[in-house]
């Protein structure tokens, strides 16, 4: 089984929200939410997100926000 990750940082993320309610096995999403001047916070936390993860992203829903990464499983 092949292994993705989807990053989106669109508001209107339905191709994410359509992966995690059909719970699609070897799929992974990150999803990034930010305002244009916490790029910066973003980048490091997407870095520090692939580097905890890297392992099994192919099956969790990441929410990555400047103050705040949320894990689940999918």
């Amino acid at each position: 089984m092949s292994r993705k990750i989807l990053a989106d940082e669109c508001v209107d993320f339905r191709i994410s929200r359509w992966v995690f309610a059909h719970k699609h096995k070897g799929v992974g999403i990150i999803f990034l939410r930010y305002a244009s001047d916490d790029i910066q916070k973003i980048g490091f936390a997407l870095i520090q997100v692939l580097n905890t993860y890297q392992d099994s992203l192919s099956r969790k829903f990441v929410v990555i926000k400047p103050q705040k990464i949320r894990v689940r499983d999918i």
